[in-house]
């Protein structure tokens, strides 16, 4: 009777472990929708901004320009450099004719000299001449060179005045107006990916064993009445060591253009 009892008992036990198993809570944790990859974008150089091509809110496309910036500074430069250019090659072009002269004249002192009809003296200073005008050339052509350089540097650097964007993105925020003066390194405009977001869960330990990395969750962002899918990337430790919970990194690409950074989404765990 008593092992009769007993074996009962532990059948009802074990039922209502099962039982609790099959039948537990699930769990619902929410967060709030981040975007990972956020860019600020600034001004390498100093000027005026000369024109804006977007606005707050605004998707863009890689490559779109976004703000053009009037550098006086860049432009005064370049005029200049221009100015040189022109220099140097008139200066070249001066040498030329120059070492041209004097080497048919070398040419004649020469045979003069061999023919003993002028002195050793004099034929070696036309020969410094000559030589001497020679270096002038070589100094006129790497003016030229260097001024040639110093045009596609600064060209280069122009094209840092027309900024265009380097991704697809988000306009969700703008710094400066047109007619406002930028300086280099200021943020102008912040551009977020919102093809790509993410979720952090704060989880605690004793609930950890109901994530598995690669495994798809179902999300709902109620704002929107939208259910999404979002695939577990990440089991985090917290950065709080006092703290017994973990984050737990969800991502998911929006299937709908509403969905937004900021919003709140609930998650569901079985």
């Amino acid at each position: 009777m008593k092992t009769s009892l007993l074996s009962h008992l532990l059948k009802v036990f074990i039922l209502s472990i099962i039982s609790t198993n099959l039948y537990s809570e699930p769990l619902e944790l929410s967060s709030f929708i981040v975007s990972d990859n956020q860019k600020t974008i600034s001004s390498k150089y100093n000027g005026y901004i000369e024109k804006i091509y977007i606005s707050e809110g605004e998707y863009i496309k890689k490559g779109k320009l976004l703000l053009k910036i009037d550098s006086k500074e860049m432009s005064t430069s370049k005029s200049q450099t221009l100015l040189s250019i022109e220099q140097a090659k008139l200066n070249f072009n001066i040498a030329k004719n120059d070492l041209d002269k004097a080497t048919i004249d070398f040419d004649r002192y020469k045979r003069l000299f061999e023919k003993q009809m002028i002195s050793k003296n004099d034929f070696e200073n036309f020969e410094l001449k000559k030589n001497n005008l020679d270096k002038n050339l070589q100094i006129a052509k790497k003016s030229i060179k260097q001024s040639e350089d110093k045009l596609q540097e600064i060209n280069k650097n122009l094209k840092y005045l027309n900024i265009r964007a380097s991704s697809d993105g988000l306009i969700i925020k703008k710094n400066i107006n047109e007619g406002e003066l930028a300086t280099a390194g200021t943020p102008l405009l912040t551009i977020s990916d919102v093809d790509n977001l993410n979720l952090y869960l704060d989880v605690a330990e004793s609930d950890l064993s109901k994530f598995r990395e690669k495994e798809n969750l179902d999300i709902y962002i109620e704002s929107l009445n939208i259910n999404q899918k979002a695939i577990v990337v990440a089991i985090l430790p917290s950065v709080d060591s006092g703290i017994n919970s973990f984050r737990v990194k969800l991502s998911f690409k929006r299937t709908d253009k509403r969905v937004l950074p900021g919003m709140y989404a609930k998650v569901r765990v079985e």
